[in-house]
């Protein structure tokens, strides 16, 4: 049993000490808590050098590239799992995450397994798959060519604007020591952000729209998370085509109980690193909390669900993207 005890502020400091930038870095004008990394509002870990270094030619991209690229709260750390497991690495032990075989190369501040140097992700043997030789990279950017030209490949993760919301309210109250301004913020408060794109990675409309965009190319794999929740084996037999790694049916039904919620929920839930933060209040409340569809009902007013259905109507709707990826139907 854990038993909640004060927060000790030195902690505080020092976890936002390691994951903000210095004065140099210019802030989100919306949001101040925020970067402003190439005209987008980022989250304080990643910087306007990282971006640079992604796109000037100091990182060195490989044609065995695969990008797991979403909106956050959508899904991101399941499909990491799953594209390890599809790429031949062991499960993973206490103490190591998704980033230990797919790192995040947007984020420049913080400690490891979140963040390592771009000489480091450039290391490229460190990071090939035994089964299916890819190097899996993390990214919450909006479309970008060092991700997605030609030669690489990507698996873009959709889920509805409702749960995103709600998730990624709980989401940046947890992690509170990074997001300074939301330890006492309320869902409504945080949705007026939300709709003002004042959060990690700016308006979700347009961050879909950047990579619907480039949906039909053969280097590109859509992947919603309702349909990861209705039916895994088939999305993780989809994603290792992508891939090109075949699958017999054994391990596809390894794969979905290695990458399931509760093996994800227990195995973070029992790191020792999560015990302790949790229990001394520098994380609150759990990384994997539901993982189930429509827990937006709580949460989202009539007012928002309206907003959010607008939105879709006139960015999304254009493009053809099916309104139920967007707007659950209840």
């Amino acid at each position: 049993m854990i038993v909640a005890i004060a927060v000790p502020p030195a902690l505080v400091s020092l976890l936002a000490w390691a994951t903000h930038p210095g004065p140099e870095q210019e802030r989100w004008p919306g949001r101040p808590q925020l970067n402003k990394v190439s005209g987008v509002p980022a989250t304080p870990f990643i910087t306007s050098d990282r971006i640079d270094q992604l796109q000037n030619g100091t990182f060195k991209p490989s044609s065995k590239d695969i990008w797991v690229a979403t909106y956050p709260k959508t899904g991101t750390t399941w499909t990491q799992t799953i594209v390890n497991h599809i790429n031949g690495f062991p499960p993973l032990e206490r103490g190591q995450y998704p980033f230990t075989y797919c790192p995040w190369p947007e984020v420049s501040l913080g400690l490891p397994p979140l963040r390592y140097s771009i000489e480091e992700i450039n290391d490229f043997k460190r990071w090939e798959g035994p089964v299916g030789g890819w190097r899996c990279l993390k990214s919450h950017w909006h479309y970008a060519d060092h991700m997605a030209d030609a030669g690489k490949r990507v698996i873009y993760v959709m889920r509805n604007v409702l749960d995103v919301a709600t998730s990624f309210y709980h989401h940046s109250r947890r992690f509170h020591f990074v997001y300074l301004d939301m330890a006492d913020v309320s869902f409504d408060a945080f949705f007026e952000m939300l709709k003002a794109g004042n959060v990690d990675n700016g308006d979700y409309f347009d961050h879909v729209a950047s990579w619907w965009a480039v949906k039909d190319r053969p280097n590109v794999l859509f992947v919603r998370y309702e349909d990861l929740l209705a039916d895994p084996a088939a999305v993780i037999g989809r994603i290792a085509a992508h891939m090109g790694v075949e699958l017999t049916d054994d391990r596809v039904a390894q794969i979905v109980e290695l990458s399931s919620f509760r093996r994800m929920k227990q195995f973070y839930g029992g790191d020792v690193g999560e015990i302790v933060l949790t229990a001394v209040g520098a994380l609150r409340g759990p990384f994997f909390r539901r993982g189930e569809l429509g827990t937006y009902r709580e949460s989202v007013n009539a007012e928002q669900r309206a907003w959010a259905t607008e939105q879709y109507l006139r960015k999304l709707a254009p493009l053809g993207v099916p309104r139920d990826w967007v707007i659950p139907a209840v």
